[in-house]
């Protein structure tokens, strides 16, 4: 038995798909060849939430930080999940042209490794292929380790330029094997393969000012929508970016902000250092600094890249706010290592 679904895209394409009985959402979308925004498959990263419009089906096992118990009541279920139980229609909250392509698959080769502190690496890969990679700020890869033995999933923290390149920027993490080989063996030359891209976290049109939130690493994708709005600056929103950093050994980091800085005159920055001997003006966690202004009573686009114990602490802050943003946009990560 097979139950027609129509997938309903954030642009308002429309794609028709048939799931078969006991089959998932995501697992019929890739058969079909729409590439569902998904990532771990096993209901925790929330990559692939989408929210069912019409029709009946199973929401499978779903952990509270990838959906929670009010928004499962809304209709809000995961693809890795979810099973149609009828025909129906779900909303895909992702531009089609993000899915209806195939991953890219590329070797690469590292073109530079920058050192930011003892724990995070800026890292360039390059081909001349690269040229036709197609992805939205915000968007992910998976970064394969030479002997193709396990991948990590990192964000696009540039946009591809010429003759071919992109930057990652990597957390490293004590004892993981990605993180050991970038950290004591990698060399610029080596060959990498990336598959790309991926996720539904992205930047879409600007309509109003924009909230950027970026635990660590989270700056990453950040860079990404940064870059793209300085290509065409008179036209860009206001912005202000909050950046979360664990210590003064992750200020380096802030080098990476400087160009887009100069580039991007409505660009404001708030940074905040966890460690409380910290030299920073703002210590203490992210969360703790936000005001209610930021909001902009409402008529702002708020972007999050953080772990989850931060965006759990943003959610119960917006709990208590006295208006919500128009538009929220969020990437929970936990390091790969």
């Amino acid at each position: 038995m097979e139950h027609q679904i129509g997938l309903r895209f954030e642009d308002g394409a429309t794609r028709f798909i048939q799931v078969r009985s006991g089959e998932t959402l995501a697992d019929a979308s890739i058969r079909q060849g729409v590439r569902f925004p998904v990532d771990c498959r096993e209901g925790a990263c929330g990559t692939c939430r989408c929210q069912v419009e019409s029709g009946s089906y199973d929401p499978g096992d779903c952990a509270e930080d990838a959906l929670s118990a009010a928004d499962a009541r809304l209709g809000w279920a995961l693809g890795c999940q979810m099973r149609p139980r009828s025909s129906g229609v779900v909303h895909v909250p992702i531009d089609a042209s993000a899915c209806l392509h195939k991953p890219l698959e590329q070797a690469v080769q590292i073109g530079a490794l920058r050192r930011l502190g003892p724990r995070m690496v800026s890292l360039t890969l390059e081909h001349p292929d690269l040229m036709a990679l197609r992805f939205l700020p915000g968007q992910y890869l998976r970064l394969w380790l030479p002997d193709g033995s396990a991948s990590r999933a990192y964000s696009f923290s540039s946009l591809v330029r010429a003759p071919g390149q992109v930057d990652l920027l990597v957390r490293l993490l004590p004892d993981g094997r990605m993180s050991q080989w970038l950290n004591d063996t990698a060399q610029v030359g080596d060959t990498l393969k990336l598959t790309a891209p991926y996720g539904g976290f992205y930047l879409r049109p600007a309509q109003r000012p924009l909230l950027m939130l970026a635990g660590g690493t989270g700056l990453g994708p950040m860079l990404a929508m940064l870059e793209l709005l300085a290509q065409a600056p008179d036209k860009a929103p206001p912005c202000h970016l909050v950046l979360g950093l664990a210590d003064d050994q992750d200020l380096p980091v802030l080098d990476l902000l400087s160009p887009l800085k100069e580039r991007l005159p409505q660009l404001t920055l708030t940074v905040c250092v966890s460690d409380p001997q910290s030299t920073q003006g703002l210590r203490g966690h992210l969360v703790a600094h936000l005001q209610p202004a930021m909001l902009n009573q409402g008529d702002v686009d708020l972007y999050v890249c953080g772990p989850p114990p931060m965006v759990q602490a943003l959610n119960d802050w917006l709990a208590a706010a006295p208006c919500q943003p128009a538009g929220f946009h969020i990437e929970r990560f936990t390091p790969g290592a």
